[in-house]
């Protein structure tokens, strides 16, 4: 289901991430409210991407492993179109860039 107000689309967010250790991350999935979108194995150096719609609005958290997970310290609007970019370790989020459509080039 979409809704237009105002004449603007909802758009989804994007998860940018990069795992910055020296250790794989296995089976990760990006968990926002409602909805979970599987990443697959995160390798070390690599960054990857997913397109995101939260039923509403949302914080985002990682889930891997054997039951681990991480809380990227953001919150993002359903529908607005943010993007996402955080650093990851298997131990922690490193850092952390939450950008909205009007801040992107």
């Amino acid at each position: 289901m979409f809704l237009i107000v105002k004449g603007v689309l909802p758009k989804p967010a994007k998860v940018i991430l990069t795992n910055v250790s020296a250790e794989t991350m296995h089976a990760v999935t990006v968990q926002v409210s409602g909805r979970s979108y599987q990443i697959g194995d995160l390798m070390p150096g690599v960054v990857t991407s997913v397109e995101v719609e939260p039923e509403g609005d949302s914080h985002v958290e990682l889930r891997f492993g054997a039951n681990r997970r991480l809380r990227i310290d953001t919150y993002i609007a359903a529908g607005s179109g943010d993007t996402v970019i955080a650093t990851v370790t298997p131990e922690a989020v490193v850092t952390v860039d939450t950008r909205s459509p009007a801040t992107i080039y």
